[in-house]
């Protein structure tokens, strides 16, 4: 509880009212300060503290040479508990070490006779509440009169204000502005602001410097400004703006202007707005934003000034063509064209009417598609075929189409122009070859089969040594089995690796590691891929019988590289077996060998060696592979 001094009317009036401060006050042993009892006090300071008291206004009064302080209650919620009520009474440069650097010098030049200071939204920091606080104030020292004093200055009087709600919302929203000052500034869209009803430009970014070179017209009226538009009504469209609060948007406008005092006059197409910018509920200035279009402009002009003779090619080639303008979403399609996706004729359609026509087994595939074709990134040609379902005939058809994108300096697509082709008609022949060629080699490998039952019917009995039989029957399997590697690859040729690892696969089951292939790529044609399976067998049963193959320990390796001049690829293909028995030059020719050397070399247009080292048998072929198409 504080002590209430009994009040002494004739002396003591001065300090009544007041709240906590003047109780505080009251009760303060004054005769312990510099001060000493109130009774004693001089009437200017009495005076300042009956003021003091009696305000609701923030005030604290420092008096003396050592500028004891008082102060009153509105002060009081500013100050913090480190502060409040311990300070009263005490020095104020005891009070307040922490901004002393600040305020020190202000107090000093009040105490010295000089005028008094004002200060508006200071920064003069504070320990409250525990820590240093940032602390803004707005705040006068004015000096009290006393004869007695030195300078006749006996204390000053403090009146303030904390500011720093005021002073940080101003902060944080000086940093928004300028964060968008500079996100405009960077923009690439042209960029200005005007302010007031004559369209004073508060602001223009660098894409408005480069578009209209408007360095100059910070500060300046629109017409002042930009006069050369004056007879092409904008104007009179930013005047109506600013009345009606309602925006503008304008598309592919043509501006005609000079872009320097000695440039020559040029047109542009320019996309923008001119929208207002309202503030307390009235219109206060306009706010303009866009992009130059007129490359894309002239592009798409350039391109309908040819449309007619594209039809006329496209209608004669059995092409159609179509056009779709990405920001509108309007899509152009020729009359052939909405015969392939059974469309009517007469009808306005969009992308979404052609989507969904597409067959819905292929819908995902057209989509990767020209997404990638509308992608800035990859730019990619739009090309796919897909089957599409008639709207209106329910007919499915295949389509083969191909489009393209025009992208702006941005990196917007603008626009996708293409042509389409009906290719149900060879979509429709390719199936029925793909049927000829599967049943042709169903009928090869049955008459392979019906062979293989002749020849065993034939080769019975004790007239023919059991050597031939099985030789024959071996021969036949591997041209069945060459059959089979060129039916997998639809008869357009066999790939060398896959020839040489079916000769190696019935010598592998142990795992051992048998045979080395190596050597790049090489698709041999039908004809040579069937000579190249038969000589593998042959070289592989001689290996098996006398060869590398007949012993557990030998080995073959089966490499090959290439080489490409004028007349083509050619292959030089090596046959080297080691670690089987020794072996030495037959004394005939066999089959075997014939085959190899006459028709293994016919058919692939080369040469083919056989060699009998001690070491192992070896076969080399050097043949040309695929030649070099004939410049026209």
């Amino acid at each position: 509880m504080v002590s209430r001094v009994p009040p002494d009317s004739s002396t003591l009036d001065f300090l009544q009212d007041g709240g906590e401060m003047g109780v505080l006050i009251r009760a303060h042993d004054w005769a312990r300060t510099p001060l000493g009892a109130p009774r004693g006090w001089p009437q200017s300071l009495k005076t300042i503290v009956r003021l003091l008291l009696t305000t609701r206004h923030p005030m604290v009064v420092w008096w003396g040479p050592e500028l004891i302080q008082i102060y009153n209650d509105a002060y009081s919620l500013s100050i913090g508990p480190e502060r409040h009520p311990s300070t009263l009474g005490q020095r104020a440069k005891d009070c307040w070490a922490e901004t002393w650097p600040v305020i020190g010098p202000q107090i000093e030049q009040v105490m010295s006779g000089g005028p008094g200071t004002w200060h508006e939204n200071q920064l003069a920091p504070i320990t409250r509440n525990g820590h240093l606080e940032e602390v803004y104030w707005t705040y006068s020292f004015s000096p009290i009169h006393d004869e007695a004093a030195r300078n006749a200055v006996g204390g000053v009087l403090v009146v303030c204000s904390e500011t720093t709600e005021i002073v940080l919302a101003q902060k944080r929203r000086t940093e928004e502005a300028e964060r968008w000052w500079r996100i405009f500034e960077q923009a690439p869209s042209f960029i200005g602001i005007m302010r007031g009803p004559e369209h004073v430009h508060e602001f223009v970014n660098a894409s408005h410097r480069r578009l209209f070179n408007s360095q100059s017209w910070l500060g300046r009226p629109v017409r002042e400004a930009f006069p050369e538009i004056a007879d092409q009504g904008f104007f009179e469209l930013l005047d109506q703006v600013y009345e009606t609060g309602e925006r503008l948007v304008f598309a592919a406008t043509p501006v005609r202007y000079h872009r320097a005092p000695d440039a020559p006059e040029e047109t542009r197409y320019l996309d923008f707005v001119y929208a207002p910018i309202i503030e307390d509920g009235q219109v206060t200035g306009i706010f303009c934003e866009g992009f130059d279009v007129t490359e894309a402009i002239c592009a798409t002009k350039a391109l309908r000034d040819s449309e007619e003779q594209l039809r006329l090619a496209s209608e004669a080639a059995e092409v159609g063509f179509w056009d779709l303008d990405v920001p509108s979403d309007t899509l152009f399609l020729s009359p052939r064209i909405r015969k392939m996706f059974g469309l009517p004729q007469d009808t306005p359609l969009t992308p979404r009417d052609v989507a969904a026509c597409i067959h819905p087994g292929d819908v995902d595939r057209v989509s990767a598609a020209f997404a990638a074709a509308l992608d800035p990134k990859s730019c990619a040609l739009y090309d796919v075929e897909f089957r599409t379902i008639g709207r209106e005939d329910r007919v499915v058809r295949w389509v083969a189409m191909k489009g393209r994108g025009i992208f702006e300096p941005d990196g917007r697509c603008v626009r996708v122009v293409g042509a389409a082709l009906d290719i149900t008609s060879r979509k429709t022949t390719e199936a029925h070859l793909r049927l000829m060629v599967n049943e042709l080699n169903h009928r090869v490998k049955n008459s392979l089969a019906i062979v293989q039952a002749i020849a065993a019917q034939t080769l019975r009995g004790d007239a023919v040594p059991d050597e031939v039989r099985e030789a024959f029957t071996d021969r036949l399997l591997a041209l069945s089995k060459a059959h089979d590697v060129l039916t997998d690859e639809r008869w357009v040729g066999a790939s060398l690796h896959d020839l040489a690892r079916q000769a190696a696969e019935p010598y592998e089951t142990d795992g051992a590691g048998r045979f080395v292939i190596e050597g790049p790529p090489v698709n041999l044609n039908p004809k040579s891929a069937i000579a190249v399976a038969l000589a593998f067998h042959e070289l592989a049963t001689n290996a098996a019988k006398y060869g590398a193959l007949s012993t557990p320990e030998g080995k073959v390796s089966i490499r090959w590289s290439t080489r490409t001049d004028a007349e083509g690829t050619h292959l030089h293909l090596t046959w080297q077996e080691t670690g089987g028995p020794q072996v030495s030059a037959p004394t005939t020719t066999g089959f075997g060998a014939r085959l190899l050397t006459k028709g293994l070399a016919a058919e692939l247009r080369g040469a083919v060696d056989l060699a009998y080292p001690p070491s192992g048998v070896t076969c080399t072929i050097d043949a040309l592979v695929t030649d070099r198409p004939v410049a026209a």
